[in-house]
């Protein structure tokens, strides 16, 4: 029995891209989807993730089938970027808070449930899709445990490492992290949008700070994720103090620490 589907550089998966990758996840919901009371509508049982790491062509119809099954959905500002607006972003540019959320609105309005942009030293962004017919059928039998915020947009800045860094693999770990806190919320009975996000940075973090690196391979405290979800929720990680985006048209300048969210309303 399974419960997510993780699909991951899709855009380096030629034969399963477009229609084919589309008709894979068809075919998986079809078998899998149930309705059970006191749902009334159809949902999956096997929730759908995907992160677009190596994301190299604007191409709209190698994601455009998929997107409507998926859960979960992880891009970084580069690949989303590139992705809803048919270019590459200059190493100049410097990006507002509307363009983050009009790429997440892009993903949303494909009918994903929850986006997730990563933004580097900045944090990342989570967007929630605002019809909780969606929530309910791609999130499954995890909608029930998330307690959804009155937002359509949640931010949080990125935590500050203590040893050197290694990026390497941190868009992955953030992904993990987020899967494992969607899947976990069943257990836990009580996770929030903040929650999830807190989650995926603080796998992005223990990934690339090369001491927390450390001690996670040396630690036996943690016997599963729930126990790390719990030691990350518990925390007060300082927070890098960056130029975090703001729905006041410009980048500003904001120094957040501990656990401090950043919320924009739905409209």
């Amino acid at each position: 029995h399974y419960d997510i589907l993780h699909i991951g550089y899709p855009h380096l998966l030629p034969k399963l891209q477009g229609k084919a990758l589309g008709e894979f996840l068809g075919t998986i919901r079809d078998e899998t989807q149930t309705t059970e009371p006191p749902r009334s509508i159809p949902y999956n049982q096997i929730v759908f993730s995907m992160d677009v790491n190596g994301a190299n062509d604007p191409d709209p119809s190698i994601l455009a089938e998929a997107l409507p099954h998926l859960g979960i959905f992880h891009a970084n500002l580069e690949e989303g970027y590139l992705i809803v607006n048919k270019k590459r972003m200059s190493e100049e540019e410097e990006v507002s808070i509307e363009q983050v959320e009009h790429i997440i609105d892009y993903f949303l309005d494909q009918g994903v449930a929850l986006v997730a942009i990563t933004l580097g030293k900045d944090g990342a962004m989570l967007g929630v899709h605002p019809d909780r017919r969606v929530l309910q059928q791609n999130l499954g039998q995890f909608y029930d445990f998330i307690d959804f915020p009155e937002t359509k947009f949640t931010s949080h800045a990125a935590f500050e490492p203590i040893g050197e860094v290694n990026a390497t693999g941190a868009g992955d770990a953030f992904t993990a992290g987020i899967i494992a806190a969607v899947f976990e919320s069943k257990r836990r009975k009580h996770t929030t949008a903040n929650d999830i996000l807190k989650m995926g940075l603080a796998a992005a973090l223990f990934q690339i700070d090369t001491v927390r690196n450390s001690d996670l391979e040396a630690s036996t405290q943690w016997s599963d994720a729930v126990q790390f979800m719990e030691y990350v929720l518990a925390q007060d990680f300082p927070c890098v103090s960056s130029t975090i985006l703001q729905k006041q048209g410009k980048s500003l300048n904001l120094s957040v620490s501990g656990n401090q969210s950043l919320i924009s309303p739905i409209p």
